[in-house]
């Protein structure tokens, strides 16, 4: 499925799209104010992020930035570097993951997301803020919002069931986490 959404990150926010299936392949793209974009993707359950200069250089120095900038950084399994990698693994994204249902108050009303008549539940797990969550209540049961009044958050859902494919990046645009820890240690 695809996730489209913003975030408040640090102050500023952010905007992202993420496509990415039960198999653990996933792309995606996000854009920080004042930033350009960084982009995310995971295939044979490696996880490649490419990060925006800027943030690249606010991340690991000036210097590690004019050594390894403009490279895909290969991250250790199960981490991530920004918020977006974490859509990458649907099981954890609130309304399409596996929830607790003790955690879940449903609700008879709901709105038009989309143009889609969808009926809203209040998702709610120890670690997360509450999530207020969406489905259609039209057709099959999909996921179509999860949002927060915690902060700033709203993700909406299409492209369901559609293949992502994706090719990791050539191996001499690749630079491993550890060697960027490394570089700046």
């Amino acid at each position: 499925m695809t996730m489209t959404g913003f975030a408040l990150k640090d102050g500023h926010r952010a905007t992202f799209a993420v496509s990415a299936d039960r198999e653990g392949h996933c792309t995606g793209i996000t854009t920080q104010e004042g930033q350009g974009p960084s982009r995310v993707l995971r295939v044979r359950a490696e996880t490649f992020v490419k990060m925006d200069p800027q943030a690249f250089a606010n991340e690991w120095g000036a210097a590690t930035a004019s050594r390894f900038g403009g490279r895909w950084v290969r991250l250790p399994p199960g981490q991530t570097l920004d918020d977006v990698g974490g859509f990458c693994d649907l099981a954890t994204v609130p309304v399409v993951g596996a929830a607790d249902p003790g955690g879940q108050a449903f609700s008879g009303g709901g709105q038009s997301v989309g143009g889609r008549r969808s009926m809203s539940f209040l998702l709610q797990g120890p670690d997360n803020p509450p999530f207020l969550g969406y489905l259609a209540t039209e057709g099959a049961p999909r996921p179509l919002r999860v949002e927060t009044q915690a902060y700033d958050f709203q993700v909406d859902f299409s492209d369901y069931d559609m293949p992502v494919l994706v090719t990791a990046p050539p191996a001499d645009q690749v630079v491993d986490l550890a060697a960027l820890t490394e570089q700046t240690q």
